[in-house]
């Protein structure tokens, strides 16, 4: 939809806040809706332990979803499988070592079987921000964080 309306986007490049932003304007004309969801991401794009397509290992089983052209929600399959994992970490840009201290205990927990599985997030803040129009996240986060404030 960006390229129809004029807007540069690769197929396999992940959404800069502008686009996702003007994807919004796009299809609150077109469709009448401030919700949409965006499915079948660049695996490039997305963390190493997400499911590619079996169709198509260029995208992944992954979503996320829209409100007034903004992400609230996140989501994905995941991979279940030891040996996919493992290769899958060795592929990530940069290379992640499966068997280093600081993966060894997650990748374990795959080694003995793991049933198919998928995760989301949603950022309630920034919903509550969205639907009061509110001009900051801040001000709908009880005890918000930033660079310059870390304790209430």
């Amino acid at each position: 939809m960006l390229q129809e309306n004029g807007i540069e986007a690769g197929e396999y490049d992940d959404l800069s806040t502008s686009q996702e932003k003007e994807l919004g304007r796009i299809i609150r004309k077109k469709h009448v809706t401030d919700f949409y969801t965006i499915d079948k991401y660049p695996s490039a794009v997305r963390p190493f332990y997400t499911m590619p397509d079996l169709s198509n290992p260029k995208v992944s089983n992954s979503y996320d979803f829209f409100m007034r052209g903004q992400e609230i929600m996140s989501g994905a399959q995941r991979i279940h499988d030891y040996g996919q994992l493992c290769e899958r970490m060795r592929q990530n840009d940069p290379p992640l070592d499966p068997l280093s201290e600081g993966f060894r205990h997650y990748t374990d927990a795959f080694k003995y079987g793991c049933a198919p599985h998928g995760g989301g997030g949603l950022g309630l803040n920034r919903i509550l921000q969205f639907y009061l129009g509110l001009p900051d996240i801040r001000f709908a986060t009880l005890f918000p964080r930033d660079p310059g404030r870390l304790a209430p």
